[in-house]
């Protein structure tokens, strides 16, 4: 490494009086290009000694992806840890797990719409595209008594959200729900309209 560094800041000391000195000192831009034309932009320092250079990049270049999570997992408008509204240990555990495994699964999401639909956006903008995707629940007129009946309609969607939910096959879940163990899985919140 010194010998890259070498003569790379040309500098010039003189004693301007007994004691007192005058410094200048400027980086060789030359050198500087040279340098970077060698090693790059950027050093990467590790102590994984056994990792080959492919598997440091590899992992450098990850960071950036853990990074982005913790982002959304800070974001307040979609999958944000906070606010939180538990004091103990044990239920802000709860909280995060729950937060994580949220975060989880809409990244499988959006790696499916991506993958499957084509889609270029962020993880942030599926989720805003999805929202916009509302079920309505249409009561049907009856003249005799007891339990009323309903009817479910997607409300009009652009072709994007369409492409999404076929691509993500979602689009007859209010018809065809998923069951485990005999039990829905999923609980669609309908807006009700007249």
């Amino acid at each position: 490494m010194k010998k890259h560094l070498k003569n790379l800041i040309d500098w010039s000391l003189q004693e301007v009086s007994e004691g007192k000195f005058h410094l200048e000192f400027s980086i060789n831009q030359k050198k500087l290009e040279e340098i970077e034309g060698e090693l790059g932009l950027r050093i990467l320092m590790t102590d994984r000694h056994d990792w080959d250079t492919g598997d440091i990049i590899k992992a450098y270049y990850g960071q950036s992806k853990i990074e982005h999570a913790f982002r959304n997992l800070k974001n307040p408008y979609h999958l944000a840890l906070k606010p939180q509204f538990h004091w103990t240990a044990q239920k802000i555990k709860v909280h995060f797990f729950i937060c994580v495994l949220g975060y989880l699964l809409a990244a499988i999401v959006w790696h499916q719409a991506k993958a499957h639909a084509q889609f270029k956006g962020t993880l942030d903008t599926l989720l805003d595209t999805l929202n916009n995707v509302r079920l309505a629940t249409m009561p049907e007129k009856t003249k005799t008594r007891g339990r009323v009946k309903a009817r479910y309609n997607l409300e009009e969607m652009s072709d994007e959200e369409a492409l999404i939910m076929n691509a993500l096959e979602i689009k007859d879940f209010h018809y065809n729900r998923p069951k485990f163990q005999g039990v829905s899985c999923i609980q669609l919140t309908p807006c009700l309209t007249h």
